[in-house]
């Protein structure tokens, strides 16, 4: 017992240790970085590591400095993209109206350069959003229309992601034949980007899905190729969840 106990805690800080390292890595690039563009870029992932940590007082600093400057250099792209992860974290603690606001704004701004690439991102996240709140017909009803404006973009990387975000809903809905269906198009897509990281993480899910069909074989047939993605890219936590 006690060595198991060793090796969760060794995990749990390694993770902690490698993303306070990512977190200080960009702090230090947002020091020396002159260009104001890269600047709310860099912020805007840092969002991505406090929100993560649900560190709401970095989280809410870091987006206001970053907002302002965005809107300093009139930089509406930028602006879109933050308010899509203030939609998120919003999310994550569980205010709704306060997501849909922050939504309601990243799409209007959207409209208005006539940025289609950008007004699927908010699509997505309003998925995100009502999925949150069990609203699945409305998720799906997002979902879809992000993948529309995503497929005539030729946007491989976003429409994986809508392919997934529906197999999710599917899922949530017990329809187990049709996430499992939506998980072998994101993995046709993931598998076009070549990033091993997505395409680990849809072979779980179509290995996830197998098993919702109790089609045990082929569930720990697509698991264990998950496995050996993840194991190859060291993603520990990727394997733990696998295993």
């Amino acid at each position: 017992m006690k060595k198991i106990l060793i090796v969760v805690l060794l995990f749990c800080f390694g993770r902690v240790y490698a993303q306070d390292k990512k977190i200080d890595s960009l702090i230090n690039l947002l020091k020396t970085t002159k260009s104001d563009t890269e600047k709310v870029c860099i912020q805007s992932d840092l969002l991505n590591f406090y929100a993560q940590y649900n560190d709401s007082t970095s989280f809410y600093k870091t987006y206001q400095q970053a907002y302002q400057l965005a809107e300093k250099i009139n930089y509406p792209e930028g602006k879109i993209v933050l308010l899509n992860r203030l939609a998120h974290f919003y999310v994550l603690n569980s205010s709704v109206v306060k997501s849909k606001n922050a939504l309601i704004k990243a799409e209007d701004i959207a409209s208005k350069i006539n940025n289609k690439s950008y007004l699927a991102k908010v699509y997505y996240e309003y998925s995100v959003l009502y999925k949150s709140s069990d609203n699945y017909a409305t998720a799906l009803s997002y979902n879809f229309k992000s993948l529309k404006i995503s497929e005539s973009q030729k946007d491989t990387v976003a429409i994986a992601n809508c392919y997934g975000q529906i197999a999710n809903i599917y899922r949530k809905q017990k329809d187990f034949l049709k996430a499992n269906e939506f998980y072998k198009k994101a993995y046709q897509f993931d598998s076009l980007t070549k990033d091993e990281d997505n395409i680990a993480v849809s072979l779980s899910n179509i290995g996830l899905s197998y098993g919702d069909l109790k089609d045990f074989d082929n569930a720990i047939f697509y698991l264990k190729k998950s496995l050996l993605l993840k194991r190859k890219r060291l993603n520990l936590r990727g394997v733990s969840n696998t295993l």
